[in-house]
């Protein structure tokens, strides 16, 4: 099992999540996104935070969560559609700060 570093903003959580799923930890990754989502995001922090947490439950083939945070990533923070449908494809080429 991944272990998720210890992270004390949300901006430091998405970042160092971007760099553990690019290392193939997805586990230690969805920790450290869902981390910041407790961590007083921005709407910045939190949109990229519910996109990449959907990407990592997409890889691990979560279908339902990745479709709730993407739709929380849509409806609360106007992360673009098009964005959005990145997550499907299942090979996290769209992990990032987009949105």
């Amino acid at each position: 099992m991944d272990v998720a570093p210890q992270v004390s903003s949300a901006k430091e959580a998405v970042e160092t999540g971007l760099e553990v799923f690019a290392g193939g930890q997805t586990q230690a990754a969805l920790q450290l996104f869902q981390k910041a989502l407790t961590l007083s995001p921005n709407e910045d922090e939190a949109r990229a935070a519910l996109y990449n947490a959907a990407c990592c439950h997409t890889k691990l083939k979560q279908w339902q969560p990745a479709v709730d945070c993407a739709m929380r990533a849509i409806n609360d923070y106007d992360l673009k559609l098009v964005v959005a449908l990145r997550v499907w494809d299942g090979t996290g080429e769209g992990m990032g700060w987009d949105g």
